[in-house]
């Protein structure tokens, strides 16, 4: 299989993804949820590293 260049629509997509990651990641940080999604927070916080 083929690797292809990202196109503008993957990069939309990929933009888009980091947006809901972001979110999750936030509202895990600061609200009491029921269900928390420590996995976004790991991840985020590991993008702001790099």
């Amino acid at each position: 299989m083929q690797l292809r260049e990202p196109t503008n629509d993957l990069m939309s997509i990929a933009e888009t993804l980091m947006i809901m990651l972001d979110a999750r990641a936030t509202k895990t940080q600061h609200s009491d949820l029921v269900l928390s999604n420590r996995k976004a927070v790991e991840i985020v916080e590991h993008l702001e590293k790099v």
